[in-house]
């Protein structure tokens, strides 16, 4: 159900423009990730490597194609970030093989290992992409695992996961050919074209305040994902995907999820993301995937409204939220400027751009609340920043 009570909710929001999905080349691959890489590599010499992950084989795959990325996260697969950069061709061709009856992929720069396998009836696909042709900086380790029937494989150039599939058991195979650079995690490693991150930590009341992240488009579709404690501290998502029936209550053209484990004073790394050819919100909660929900039906054409908001459930009830690192896709612009603060009902809100992000800070306690405010009501109300949000706006784009 709707949440329905008296509160208030301070919102920070910010405005990204219409976005365009990355189109693979010709030949496959993908194009370079729009992030910030070694400054040893160019972004016109590589191309991104996604690393993908079935939660239901326990397999990992690795790819240049954004197609098929989009393809494996709408069938329910996990997008893990950028697990490294290749070289658009080299003499270091890397082959794709396919057991058909274990549904497993297999990776190896060594063709009489192809053909090996080949021979025990494994399907030799193509090449999936190019390692570096000599000795870079960026090995990338192969690691086995005798008792995965699939996923027996893990490809990684973090020498540190590397260590630690060994130490539970897995056979550390060495090098299986090198990168050009490491891959990233996060948001610049997300090939979500709408996305949105951030720490957030909440404090304050043990009953009534939340804290959250949200996203929405032009048609009042949204998603949120929140730190609530309202009785006791949980998650939750909201998602309205069908804007005809937001003001209503009931759970039609709505999706709501609780999900227990959360913790007062605790500052949790928060992703959400967006892929539309899948029409799948992905929401990661310290780089691990919380919720996954196909029924997110975002315009692809059009602006998106980023914000972090926290509130307090009634008169007399205190909030304290922290955000930091705040980061999202697409260029935008702040609705106030960082060093002017803002206070609604009592609560109060101030911002500073580092390099990282945003740093956000909301806390007060509720008072002077009308009888019909509510944690949805109260943006509307006269004074809230969101009510002269689209009059004007500082470019920070």
């Amino acid at each position: 159900m709707k949440r329905r009570i008296m509160a208030v909710v301070l919102s920070v929001c910010l405005f990204a423009s219409a976005f365009s999905i990355p189109v693979p080349a010709e030949d496959g691959t993908a194009p370079a990730a729009a992030t910030e890489m070694e400054d040893t590599v160019g972004a016109e010499d590589s191309f991104a490597m996604y690393r993908m992950y079935n939660p239901n084989s326990g397999e990992h795959f690795y790819t240049g194609s954004v197609d098929e990325v989009n393809n494996l996260i709408r069938a329910g697969w996990t997008c893990e970030g950028i697990g490294w950069y290749s070289p658009k061709t080299s003499n270091t061709p890397i082959y794709r093989l396919y057991n058909p009856n274990a549904g497993d992929h297999h990776y190896t720069s060594d063709p009489k290992e192809r053909d090996g396998l080949v021979r025990l009836g494994w399907k030799y696909e193509k090449i999936g992409w190019y390692g570096a042709d000599t000795k870079t900086s960026f090995p990338v380790y192969r690691a086995y695992n005798k008792n995965a029937r699939a996923g027996a494989h893990n490809y990684t150039p973090n020498a540190a996961e590397q260590k630690n599939l060994s130490r539970i058991g897995w056979r550390d195979e060495g090098v299986a050919w090198y990168a050009l650079a490491k891959g990233v995690a996060g948001i610049d490693g997300d090939p979500a074209p709408v996305s949105i991150e951030g720490n957030v930590k909440l404090n304050g009341a043990k009953n009534g305040s939340a804290a959250k992240l949200l996203i929405s488009d032009s048609k009042a579709e949204l998603a949120s994902f929140d730190v609530i404690c309202n009785g006791s501290p949980y998650f939750y998502l909201e998602n309205i995907y069908d804007p005809r029936y937001a003001a209503e209550p009931g759970n039609r053209g709505k999706e709501y999820k609780i999900i227990k484990g959360a913790q007062l004073g605790k500052t949790y790394s928060i992703r959400m993301s967006w892929y539309p050819v899948a029409h799948r919100l992905v929401v990661y909660l310290n780089n691990s995937v919380i919720v996954s929900t196909g029924n997110c039906n975002f315009e692809t054409k059009g602006n998106f409204i980023y914000s972090v908001e926290a509130g307090s459930r009634a008169n007399g009830v205190s909030v304290d939220a922290e955000f930091t690192g705040v980061r999202f896709k697409g260029d935008a612009f702040i609705e106030f400027t960082t060093d002017r603060q803002q206070d609604f009902f009592g609560i109060k809100s101030s911002a500073t751009k580092t390099g990282s992000g945003y740093n956000l800070h909301i806390s007060g306690t509720a008072a002077g609340l009308p009888a019909n405010a509510d944690w949805d009501t109260s943006l509307a109300l006269a004074g809230h920043p969101i009510s002269a949000s689209r009059q004007a706006g500082v470019n920070i784009g």
